[in-house]
């Protein structure tokens, strides 16, 4: 059985039904009638009524709560900036009392300037590099920059212009590595 026949077959077994014919009208009215009926009409007893309702003691009562929790909540947030701004000025006393005990060249109290304070740290920066070793190549730039302000004579060797090939760096370092390698085998 091929699939048209057997859908005819089917189809004659279950007929279709129809959707009976309404009334739209007819319905529509019904449905308007229903609404009218059930909406009372406005009158003055009606709305005075409903304002009694509306301004009721329980809803008076929840306005003044919710007034009351509204300010309660203002005071906290303000207070707690309070407390927050005290903690910070605090703090800051602190870092200034501990900054005043580190840098003991600073003038006691609050005579301290930026100025000064900028002063006292780049003396500081200063010692610390000047204490700091430089390697080989810095030292030799900063010798060689030092003799030039001096208007000194840079010596040949130095530079590597000049003197013998026996005394360039390579050698110097071949001489340190068996300096080094006789002392570890007496050593041994």
């Amino acid at each position: 059985m091929d699939f048209v026949t057997w859908l005819r077959t089917w189809l004659a077994r279950h007929p279709l039904k129809a959707p009976e014919e309404t009334d739209h009208t007819r319905f529509t009215q019904d449905v308007m009638a229903r609404i009218t009926a059930s909406a009372p009409t406005p009158s003055a007893s009606m709305s005075l009524s409903r304002i009694r309702l509306m301004l009721g003691w329980p809803r008076l009562a929840l306005i003044a709560a919710t007034a009351a929790v509204g300010v309660l909540i203002f005071i906290g947030t303000a207070h707690r900036t309070q407390v927050q701004l005290a903690g910070a000025i605090d703090r800051d006393a602190q870092v200034m009392t501990a900054f005043d005990e580190l840098v003991p060249t600073a003038p006691a109290g609050n005579r301290t300037t930026p100025e000064d304070v900028a002063r006292e740290l780049q003396m500081t920066d200063l010692l610390v590099l000047a204490e700091s070793t430089p390697s080989d190549d810095q030292w030799l730039d900063q010798t060689l920059q030092v003799l030039q302000q001096l208007d000194e004579d840079v010596p040949a060797d130095v530079t590597g212009t000049g003197g013998s090939a026996s005394e360039s760096p390579e050698n110097w370092l071949n001489e340190l590595q068996q300096i080094d390698e006789t002392e570890l085998a007496a050593n041994s």
